[in-house]
């Protein structure tokens, strides 16, 4: 296998990590809205804070992944990454409240 190949292959591993890592933090800050925002200017911030934290995690993905270049295969990988955690494991965070049952039965995918 050559170098460029290897390159590739775990540059498309990483960022699809990159985007379950994103699907997870978007799940939390939706339970967070969910729970706690009363007000619509605090679900305002709480998505400002959720937008920050998913470019930091994205930046240092790249970063890593293939020093900091964006490209169409990782822009493809994260979204990737994202749909598998939407079909795979979207709604196992929440199971433990009275919601979690209503969350399961109406998946997005």
């Amino acid at each position: 296998m050559s170098e460029l190949i290897r390159n590739q292959l775990q540059c498309i591993f990483f960022m699809i990590c990159c985007g379950m890592t994103v699907g997870i933090i978007t799940e939390l800050f939706h339970m967070l809205i969910e729970r706690i925002s009363k007000r619509k200017i605090s679900a305002i911030i709480i998505r400002i804070m959720q937008c920050v934290v998913t470019a930091y995690i994205i930046g240092e993905f790249l970063l890593y992944a293939d020093n900091g270049k964006v490209s169409i295969l990782a822009a493809i990988s994260i979204l990737a990454g994202v749909l598998l955690w939407l079909k795979f494991f979207y709604g196992i965070i929440a199971v433990g409240d009275e919601n979690g049952e209503e969350r399961q039965k109406t998946k997005r995918i």
